[in-house]
């Protein structure tokens, strides 16, 4: 959230102005959001290898739910100005009604797509051989990293790593930690330095500037991210870890925790009207602002979701079981 906030066009004049440290520690942040959402496919293509389709139906009502919860944040701080810049009321209408399309969280769209996809996509994938896999895998590759349409694209990434995810499953795949701990960190500062060029290469006005940018973002997204994600995966798949009630309730938050702040709405009021991210960037706390306001954001967003958990879920099902026991009869 950070490193995209002061990543775009409108301030990258004053990334530019801070010191090597500063602006190579930003970057070092940009692979974690990716890398969390590749992962979310990943572990969903492994548990689906054994199933006959995706639920999304909780999914789907946990974003109508902050989809609406940000829309009332925009009019109580009356942050109309974001509305505007970001496609005025029609943006403000489809994240209200239909923030499963509104293109504010990609993952959503495409895992809703490939759910109802899954069954003709698991029958197609139980029949091929382990070669028949890869050369599948790396068609989606291609076709994710070469297609200029932005919709086809995220269906093509969100099914790349779905179909890691049931390859992992289907071939029990296993790699010890002593590999899979140097590569996530050897590909991590790989991806960090790439993001750090292509920021550089926003200030290159040579004829070759397009052609950087472009390598910049095809070793990130089509190398280093695939395969720190599917090392990440295969890391904490092969920890044995002891049932923890703390550690679970966490878990539950943190998909609510990434729908609520990192959208285009709330990164605009989280790091500009609350914490002041681009004015406090260039100076030798940034390192310690980066950390709390992060801290307090999790913690933050986590609380709220343990509310939706606690108090607002529990009123939905029972309005739905009234509906549902309604039509019935």
């Amino acid at each position: 959230g950070i490193f995209q906030y002061v990543s775009e066009d409108s301030f990258l004049s004053e990334w530019n102005k801070a010191d090597f440290f500063h602006r190579y520690f930003s970057s070092l942040l940009y692979p974690g959001g990716e890398v969390g959402v590749t992962i979310f496919f990943i572990i969903a293509g492994y548990f689906a290898y054994y199933k006959v389709s995706l639920r999304f139906s909780k999914l789907f009502s946990i974003t109508h739910f902050y989809g609406l919860l940000i829309f009332v944040l925009i009019l109580i701080t009356k942050n109309l100005s974001i509305v505007q810049k970001y496609g005025g009321v029609k943006c403000i209408v489809t994240l209200l009604l239909i923030p499963s399309l509104s293109g504010e969280w990609w993952f959503i769209t495409s895992y809703i797509v490939l759910s109802i996809l899954l069954p003709a996509l698991l029958q197609f994938v139980r029949s091929n051989s382990r070669k028949q896999d890869i050369i599948v895998i790396a068609i989606f590759w291609v076709l994710y990293q070469c297609n200029p349409f932005s919709v086809l694209q995220i269906l093509l990434r969100g099914l790349f790593f779905l179909f890691i995810g049931i390859f992992i499953r289907k071939y029990n795949i296993k790699i010890k930690r002593r590999i899979t701990i140097p590569l996530i960190i050897v590909f991590w500062i790989v991806a960090g330095s790439i993001i750090f060029c292509k920021n550089l290469n926003y200030f290159n006005e040579s004829s070759i500037s397009t052609y950087i940018n472009y390598f910049c973002m095809i070793v990130h997204s089509g190398f280093c991210t695939p395969i720190i994600s599917t090392m990440m995966f295969l890391l904490f798949s092969n920890l044995n870890v002891r049932p923890s009630t703390t550690i679970n309730l966490i878990a539950s938050t943190t998909f609510g925790i990434y729908l609520l702040h990192e959208n285009t709405f709330m990164r605009n009021l989280i790091w500009t009207d609350v914490f002041h991210v681009v004015s406090v960037f260039t100076s030798s706390f940034f390192l310690l602002h980066a950390f709390i306001c992060s801290t307090l954001i999790f913690i933050t967003c986590m609380s709220i979701d343990f509310i939706r958990i606690k108090f607002c879920f529990p009123f939905i099902q029972i309005v739905k079981g009234i509906v549902t026991k309604y039509f019935k009869d």
